[in-house]
């Protein structure tokens, strides 16, 4: 099989490399290719991915699902983010998705609850979007915190945000031209 995905990971303090480990851990390095850049300076933004995709489908086989159900414990993202992303290191997430001219951004901050379940968010999230028929009206998805630690995810058509969507409810909201 030919490389599917590609992923760039850049961080700004050696002691987050484990962390990258721990992603790379589960990843099929036939159809997954990592490259690892640790920033020459200590950066603002202390560990970024960016993916690359050619579809949903192959980020969720090659990147969501094993990253939600990892093969040994020892390859645990929640358990990874715990163990060795400080508190105040934030974390930041884009993932192009070129079949579907969509990008996710999840722009996390020091949010870290959030960071450590963020493949199963996303899923969730295109999982909702995809039982209402809504994918193929957005071009871009972003994940912020609210005041509160939850994620407030927002999607938009063009420059303007179109939909919410909440997780708990398992749907999504239009947002108004008055909003």
């Amino acid at each position: 099989m030919s490389i599917q995905i590609q992923v760039q990971a850049s961080y700004g303090h050696p002691h987050l490399a484990p962390l990258i480990s721990v992603f790379e851990g589960n990843l099929d390095f036939d159809s997954v290719e990592v490259r690892r850049s640790e920033y020459a300076v200590k950066a603002f933004v202390p560990l970024e991915l960016v993916i690359n995709a050619a579809s949903i489908y192959l980020l969720e086989k090659l990147i969501l699902a094993p990253l939600i159900d990892p093969m040994a414990e020892k390859f645990n993202w929640a358990a990874g983010v715990r163990k060795y992303l400080e508190p105040a290191w934030p974390f930041r997430l884009t993932i192009h998705l070129s079949e579907e001219s969509l990008v996710i951004q999840a722009d996390l901050e020091t949010q870290h609850k959030i960071t450590a379940q963020i493949w199963s968010i996303i899923q969730r999230v295109l999982a909702i979007l995809r039982d209402e028929n809504r994918l193929s009206t957005i071009n871009k998805i972003q994940m912020v915190p609210d005041q509160g630690g939850q994620p407030l995810i927002m999607c938009y058509s063009g420059n303007r945000p179109k939909y919410t969507v909440e997780l708990t409810k398992k749907k999504t909201l239009e947002i108004t031209a008055s909003e």
